[in-house]
């Protein structure tokens, strides 16, 4: 499953797994159930359990799969402070600035 990032909820069954590609810097929330990530690179496997939290730390391939019935979110990695920019200027009408910024 490739994920297009923003927020993404998921509810997976039993033994469900989400394959989450080059997303280091997101971060992924269970939401309820348990989750175990490998990230690749890493030796250590984490499991996830409700209220709890991880953020991906390599780039490559990470594995989310759950344990029980479980509902995650992923979370998209925090922009660059000019990214942010560029996104709030983009939703401003240009009249505020008599032409558009060039941020």
């Amino acid at each position: 499953m490739k994920i297009d990032f923003g927020p993404s909820s998921f509810n997976l069954p039993s033994e469900g797994v989400v394959l989450l590609r080059e997303a280091r810097g997101a971060r992924v929330l269970c939401l309820s159930g348990a989750l175990w990530l490998t990230q690749e690179g890493r030796v250590d496997d984490v499991i996830l359990q409700p209220g709890e939290s991880l953020r991906i730390t390599r780039a490559g391939l990470t594995l989310v799969t759950a344990l029980r019935s479980s509902e995650l979110r992923v979370l998209e990695p925090c922009k660059s402070g000019r990214e942010l920019l560029r996104r709030v200027f983009a939703k401003l009408p240009v009249s505020i600035f008599g032409t558009a910024p060039s941020a």
